[in-house]
């Protein structure tokens, strides 16, 4: 019964239309039906095991090896598709279903594999896609829009360059209505394209062509013409509607400007009065415009004829009026000219009139046509302008010949002006000398800074001249030469107050070579220079200095030059003043005014910095606390007045012992500081001890009378050694001299 089960089964195969093979559990075939190896045109022994794969297409044989064992060994049915060899050489595609075999009690015994050709199907669906693409491509790169949507106005393609103009992606647009996208549902000039859009659907056949206003994206208004070519499914039902748009906006402007055009022409030529006109040769018809009926002041229901129309010409033009007519009919070229002619109510006007030929197309002037207007206002007017010429000739002539005479004059005016002029520029340029001056004496805060300003900015002011600036030594009761600039140093260093005749008087003194005798005595005698000028400098009614001008060239101090050099003066005076107020005052806020010593606030600012940088440098800072012995008995036996006489004896030997570095405080009553920067400990010892023995070895004298030994106690503490705060340090400092003081005063001891 296996038997002849098996055998009803091969003959079945061998007779399906079917390719039909089988495999066994080594993966190898074993059985190809007969319209298989008709196919192939190979043996059954030829195909057994993996001899069938030999007519695979190489480029589809590892895709086909790899589905197969991948499907086998999961068990698992495949469908494949790959090209096989038949009997002539050529290759085939096959569509291949294999299904795993089992027995009834579920034992895997291998394959059962079909394949059928579909060559045919394959390559047409090649052919599909290949005219599916070609499409494609052509939709794409044309560059109109190309819109497919269907009767309810639904989006459902759109390609490339018709997103790219609308402003809209595939996305944001197919599967929306038109009306929701690129038509507005009112258009600019008010038409309701949501009703165009519906009649579009309901007639397609009545919109083959349209042109209407779309919008894109970005609210811009856009013209597109729209070509239409409606889509009908079998029963003549209208599908969808394919559509091509091209952009038209900027012919639809064009148009619109256009007819804007004409309109303003025939505007205007209604409010110029241009008429127009055209004559025909063979009939001898003239057409005229309205204007050319108001021009001659004729009925527009009156016939116009050649003659007629020539015979309203002023006599004397009639003849230039049938040349000018002969030589555009002879030649065709265009001519202009104007003629005199007669109204309908027997005035006289003049008409403009440009006359060109009509051609035929054979080139043959079958006519004549042209524009006329009157103008006759304006040959009056030009009449009247050819009087008034003559009228104004004549006056300007007279007032060419006045203006001769006032020329001269205006000259000398101009002359002036000018000269004028530079003044005011020169003024002007001082000015802002004067005022930059003032800008940098205002930021000085020394004196000599003050005077290195001037000495910087006045020598341009003042060429081929020397300048020098004194201040006055209150003490020594002499004026000392501070700055200096120029070639020629005319003047002592170092002179009194009557050397000087501006000193004397109190004002400036110029003198030139002509008053030799008048140079003040300060001046070098020899080498006296040709001009000097001298300029108190006076703050507060107090003279502070003297401001000196000298050249060796007669005429360089002029008197424009003096007045800028009294306003320098003025300022430097000033300036000095301000200087040495805010010096009296910044000495005043951190000065004992007693003993001259600093006090205790400017030796805490002091001490401060002073650590700071010893900080940084790793420097070692002396500080020396001193107390003046028995102090209360001064005070108690001989005054205050005692008391503050010895406190000044020893501010003085503290000031004159110390280096210019160094400074002495007064601490408090009779407590004194004395700070010593980049000094270790042992230096600042025999400092203080070099103080001790300078004030113990002394004898005060006051009023008349010397007092008794005068002793010092001395207390030496270092940074960083007892601190590194400048309270500590001072801490320190004053348990060393309290400890001088208990060991019996007049003596100098170290802090621990």
């Amino acid at each position: 019964m296996l038997k002849e089960s098996e055998g009803r089964f091969f003959n079945l195969a061998d007779h399906a239309p079917i390719l039909i093979w089988m495999s066994g559990l080594d993966k190898g075939c074993f059985y190809f039906n007969r319209p298989w190896l008709d196919f192939t045109g190979r043996t059954l022994q030829q195909e057994e095991g993996n001899g069938w794969a030999e007519g695979v297409h190489p480029d589809d044989f590892q895709r086909c090896l790899d589905t197969y064992v991948q499907a086998f060994d999961a068990r698992q049915p495949f469908t494949m598709e790959y090209r096989l060899r038949n009997a002539a050489g050529e290759y085939r595609w096959l569509l291949d279903n294999g299904i795993p075999h089992f027995t009834s009690d579920g034992k895997f015994l291998g394959y059962i594999g079909s394949c059928v050709d579909i060559n045919d199907r394959h390559e047409a669906r090649l052919r599909i896609e290949k005219s599916e693409w070609q499409y494609r491509n052509l939709v794409e790169s044309i560059n109109n829009t190309i819109l497919r949507w269907k009767p309810t106005g639904e989006i459902i393609f759109i390609n490339q360059y018709g997103q790219d103009f609308f402003g809209f992606t595939e996305a944001e647009i197919v599967g929306k209505s038109v009306m929701e996208t690129i038509v507005s549902r009112i258009s600019s000039s008010g038409e309701n394209l949501e009703t165009l859009v519906k009649d579009i659907c309901d007639n397609p056949d009545k919109y083959e062509y349209n042109e209407n206003e779309n919008i894109k994206k970005n609210g811009d208004r856009v013209w597109v013409a729209w070509k239409n070519k409606p889509i009908f499914d079998a029963q003549g039902n209208l599908v969808e509607v394919l559509a091509t748009g091209t952009d038209i906006t900027d012919r639809k402007l064009s148009e619109d400007k256009l007819r804007q055009r004409e309109i303003e022409l025939t505007e205007t030529q209604k409010l110029a009065k241009l008429g127009r006109w055209k004559f025909e040769l063979p009939s001898g018809k003239i057409d005229w415009s309205e204007e050319m009926y108001e021009v001659f002041g004729w009925d527009p229901q009156s016939p116009v004829t050649y003659e007629n129309a020539t015979a309203v010409i002023v006599p004397g033009d009639r003849q230039r009026h049938q040349d000018v007519v002969d030589k555009v009919l002879e030649t065709g070229e265009t001519q202009g000219f104007t003629f005199r002619f007669f109204r309908c109510d027997g005035t006289e006007g003049w008409i403009w009139t440009r006359i060109e030929a009509v051609h035929h197309p054979n080139g043959e002037v079958v006519g004549l046509q042209g524009v006329a207007m009157d103008v006759s206002a304006q040959k009056r007017a030009e009449a009247e302008l050819e009087k008034l010429n003559e009228e104004l000739e004549q006056r300007v002539l007279e007032r060419t010949q006045a203006l001769a005479k006032s020329e001269e004059r205006l000259y000398q005016v101009n002359e002036q002006l000018q000269q004028r002029l530079e003044e005011l520029k020169r003024r002007n340029k001082e000015m802002e000398v004067l005022s930059t001056l003032s800008d940098y004496l205002q930021s000085c805060v020394v004196v000599p800074d003050a005077c290195a300003s001037v000495a910087a900015l006045a020598p341009p002011f003042f060429p081929n001249t020397a300048g020098t600036i004194f201040l006055f030594d209150s003490a020594a009761n002499y004026f000392e030469m501070v700055k200096s600039w120029g070639n020629v140093t005319c003047s002592q260093t170092v002179f009194n107050r009557l050397d000087c005749w501006a000193l004397r008087r109190g004002q400036a003194h110029w003198v030139g070579e002509q008053q030799h005798d008048l140079f003040c005595n300060h001046l070098n005698s020899q080498c006296l220079p040709k001009e000097s000028l001298c300029i108190p400098l006076i703050a507060q009614a107090e003279t502070i200095g003297l401001f000196n001008l000298c050249s060796d060239q007669a005429g360089s101090i002029n008197p424009e030059q003096q007045q800028l050099a009294k306003a320098i003066a003025e300022q430097i005076s000033l300036a000095i003043a301000n200087i040495k107020l805010r010096e009296r005052l910044e000495n005043e806020s951190s000065r004992d005014p007693l003993t001259g010593l600093f006090n205790r606030r400017y030796l805490k600012q002091f001490l401060m910095q002073e650590i700071s940088r010893a900080r940084r440098h790793n420097h070692a800072i002396g500080v020396i606390m001193a107390d003046i012995d028995h102090f209360k008995q001064f005070n108690d036996q001989l005054g205050h007045d005692a008391g503050d006489h010895v406190l000044k004896i020893i501010a003085r030997i503290l000031q004159s012992t110390i280096r210019g570095s160094d400074i002495a405080c007064r601490y408090g009553g009779e407590e004194m500081i004395i700070v010593l920067p980049q000094t270790p400990m042992v230096d600042t010892f025999v400092k203080a001890e070099q103080l001790r023995t300078a004030i113990d070895g002394m004898q005060v004298e006051y009023k008349g009378k010397y007092l008794q030994s005068l002793t010092v106690s001395f207390g030496v503490a270092c940074y960083p050694n007892q601190g590194k705060t400048m309270e500590a340090i001072i801490e320190a400092a004053d348990l060393a001299l309290y400890r001088a003081k208990a060991a019996g005063r007049n003596r100098v001891l170290m802090a621990n």
